[in-house]
């Protein structure tokens, strides 16, 4: 299913947007569509809102380093202006890694880790990225649980 869709995606060179939210696909899926979509190197937005939890175990670790290397590096897709990950139930451990990734990325304009569960634990990931030149002008943070003790880290 999800594999068959990426290689019809990787034929629309001209692609900008993609909202594939609410659609029961897991961080792996997500992976290989995002480098698909990617291989135009058109994408501007890419909205995955709601999908299958991420996983936080260490052995599914390669999963999420799979999509979060497209965020950075030479994997990374230099037009991506907007990524949205709202309510994928990312937890600290996947936002630390989106973080980490984005503290590289020069393009990335807005950002939307909203209800995702993420916690102190990625406080620091969270503050390096802010502290990196970076073009973030959006950060949606809603509804996680930084508490004032995680916000502290951030200031």
């Amino acid at each position: 299913g999800g594999e068959a869709l990426a290689e019809a995606l990787m034929s629309l060179t001209s692609l900008k947007e993609l909202d594939f939210s609410e659609n029961q696909i897991s961080v792996q899926i997500s992976a290989v569509m995002f480098r698909a979509v990617c291989a135009a190197k058109a994408l501007q937005r890419l909205y995955l809102d709601g999908n299958l939890p991420w996983p936080t175990s260490e052995n599914c670790e390669v999963q999420v380093t799979a999509f979060t290397d497209q965020l950075s590096g030479p994997l990374a897709v230099a037009s991506l202006e907007v990524l949205s990950l709202r309510r994928c139930k990312m937890h600290s451990s996947g936002a630390t890694k989106v973080f980490e990734s984005l503290s590289s990325n020069q393009t990335l304009r807005k950002l939307n880790l909203a209800c995702n569960g993420i916690r102190q634990s990625a406080a620091n990931a969270l503050a390096m990225m802010l502290a990196s030149p970076s073009a973030i002008e959006e950060l949606d943070l809603r509804d996680n649980r930084l508490g004032c003790q995680d916000a502290l880290a951030i200031a």
